[in-house]
């Protein structure tokens, strides 16, 4: 009988190799992997599980690196709530409490964030009215995952800056 370990880490390996995966994640890809190389449930649950166990003592998968890095870089490079992070995680099939948690420790300031991309983005809101710009400005800010009391604070301000 063969043994599909190696293949199943060479194959983790290399998908590892193009992108940061989720422990979720990369669970599913494996599950595809062996329904497609059509082993039997069991061999083929226990093929993924030491593959799994494999890339968490490496630390090749690591849910908190993920958090990290999206709350160190992402977070500066695309300015979103965290109704926005909260949700992307959760697809990425990492736990609730670990994701609100991290947000919370990192005591992030999301009406600074706010002020910050509507700098960036002043150019999308020039010339309108100023029931227009509220109305874009609200729908722009939600779409990024912002808290209601952020957007409302943020919207308040444009009657001050005219």
């Amino acid at each position: 009988m063969k043994d599909f370990y190696q293949p199943f880490l060479n194959y983790s390996f290399w998908l590892l190799a193009r992108k940061s995966y989720s422990e979720a994640e990369i669970l599913k890809k494996l599950k595809l992997r062996a329904k497609k190389v059509q082993l039997p449930d069991l061999e083929g649950d226990q093929v993924v599980a030491r593959v799994m166990a494999r890339l968490l003592e490496l630390g090749y998968v690591n849910d908190d690196k993920i958090i990290d890095n999206f709350l160190d870089y992402g977070l500066s490079a695309k300015p979103v709530g965290k109704f926005y992070f909260v949700n992307k995680m959760r697809k990425k099939g990492i736990a609730g409490d670990k994701v609100k948690n991290a947000w919370a420790a990192r005591e992030i300031d999301e009406y600074k964030l706010v002020k910050e991309l509507l700098q960036s983005q002043s150019r999308k809101f020039e010339g309108l009215d100023t029931q227009k710009r509220k109305k874009k400005v609200a729908n722009f800010l939600a779409a990024r995952g912002f808290s209601a009391d952020v957007i409302w604070k943020a919207v308040g301000q444009i009657d001050v800056e005219n």
